[in-house]
């Protein structure tokens, strides 16, 4: 699943640990963007067993993502939608990891390529003792951006103080007039805005933590 093209050359079949350790001193965006790459393209077949409403992250989306978590080692971090792992191939190996994707085809991928606890099921049925640092997420977006938000608000009672929430939210007149309805909920009183960029990312947080936003174009 993750195989890299390479140019030919002398350097060839001189063994698998020197290749192991060309591929080890390559940064994760550049992996992620070989991974990006070497997807099958989508069809007919395939939409249909990824759900409905799924759109992939591309991993270099994913990888930055992650990079923007900021996560250390021993925390706890959550994909609510996982996927096919885009995003949860980046999670460190040193934090507690969660994945929940309702696909059982996607699940399966995801277990391929990332560590951690596995849900096969809805995010919305996780309970809400389940608390994390960093939770990335790519969430449906829904009509007028709906979905995307209450996803959102969810992720946001899963936090533990000073934790971050990245996430990737659509963008229009009718996912602002829903970004405004979720700031102005008091239950969401601790959430904030750290940075703002249209077509580069923002941040949001609660208790001190940031959350980032890419819009999907």
């Amino acid at each position: 699943m993750d195989a890299q093209y390479q140019e030919p050359g002398a350097d060839q079949g001189t063994g698998g640990v020197a290749n192991d350790r060309r591929i080890g001193a390559t940064s994760d965006f550049e992996r992620a963007k070989t991974y990006y790459y070497g997807r099958q393209k989508r069809n007919s077949r395939t939409k249909a067993l990824e759900g409905k409403d799924y759109f992939a992250t591309p991993e270099p989306l994913g990888a930055k993502m992650v990079e923007w978590g900021n996560p250390s080692g021993g925390e706890a971090m959550l994909e609510p939608s996982t996927g096919h792992a885009a995003i949860a191939r980046f999670f460190p190996d040193n934090t507690k990891n969660t994945f929940v994707e309702p696909s059982g085809a996607l699940i399966s991928e995801a277990m391929v390529s990332a560590d951690g606890r596995f849900v096969h099921g809805d995010f919305e049925d996780l309970h809400i003792s389940n608390k994390f640092d960093v939770i990335a997420m790519n969430p449906p977006f829904g009509s007028g951006g709906k979905t995307a938000y209450d996803h959102i608000a969810k992720a946001v009672v899963h936090l533990h103080d000073g934790g971050r929430i990245v996430a990737i939210v659509p963008d229009g007149p009718a996912a602002s007039k829903q970004f405004d309805k979720f700031l102005a909920d008091p239950k969401n009183a601790d959430v904030y805005v750290s940075c703002s960029h249209v077509r580069a990312c923002w941040h949001e947080g609660r208790n001190a933590h940031p959350h980032h936003r890419q819009d999907r174009k």
